[in-house]
């Protein structure tokens, strides 16, 4: 049935973000969970009811941690606050990244890919964008310095906006938030106190001699 006025959305609320595309659509609340609705013909939606219309908002099993969301034709992605990201649904073309053509209701990680900031996902394709630069190294030159502390800084207290790769270099803990313990933790890699880092950022400063 056709319907020409909008209607709320029955048994979801704090949604964050949303996507939809031809067929179904997904919803990020504040906790980190996705919900979706709509057709689940590949299992996009996370059931193995894959001849199903779901009508109504259903979550989307194993995710907690969520902090984006692209819905393709048939197929679901997620990023996560690690940077990582997870796949379900159709995969004729192989658009789950997963190194096969199964399609499958559960969502798993996506191997082989880190730092990523922005994710899409397309009618039968998906592309993830990654930072490329080094944790910590927000303005690119190679190495972590007092500098990469003052940008963050001043995007922390508003005076200036990062761009999206510089937040994902700045978010040295991995949590999906920059704050100024982000700050704390590069400025002691320049320092060279590294007894405390995050444990990737830890590699990171050590590799670059930063670590006494």
């Amino acid at each position: 049935m056709l319907k020409n006025f909008p209607d709320p959305i029955l048994d979801i609320e704090n949604v964050v973000s949303i996507s939809s595309c031809s067929f179904h659509t997904l919803a990020l609340k504040e906790d980190g969970t996705v919900w979706g609705w709509g057709c689940n013909f590949g299992g996009q939606l996370g059931i193995d009811i894959y001849d199903e219309a779901i009508s109504i908002p259903i979550q989307i099993p194993n995710i907690n941690n969520g902090v984006k969301v692209s819905a393709g034709c048939f197929h679901s992605t997620v990023l996560l606050s690690n940077k990582k990201m997870v796949t379900l649904g159709n995969n004729d073309y192989g658009q789950l990244g997963d190194g096969t053509l199964e399609s499958r209701h559960l969502p798993l990680e996506v191997q082989n890919l880190g730092n990523i900031y922005k994710i899409s996902a397309g009618g039968t394709h998906t592309i993830a964008l990654g930072c490329g630069n080094v944790l910590g190294d927000l303005n690119e030159n190679g190495t972590i310095t007092s500098f990469d502390v003052t940008l963050l800084l001043q995007d922390i207290i508003n005076l200036t906006n990062l761009s999206n790769k510089q937040r994902c270099a700045a978010d040295v803990n991995e949590n999906g938030i920059i704050t100024s313990m982000d700050a704390s933790y590069i400025l002691q890699c320049v320092i060279g106190v590294c007894n405390n880092l995050p444990e990737n950022f830890y590699q990171v400063c050590q590799n670059q001699g930063n670590c006494l």
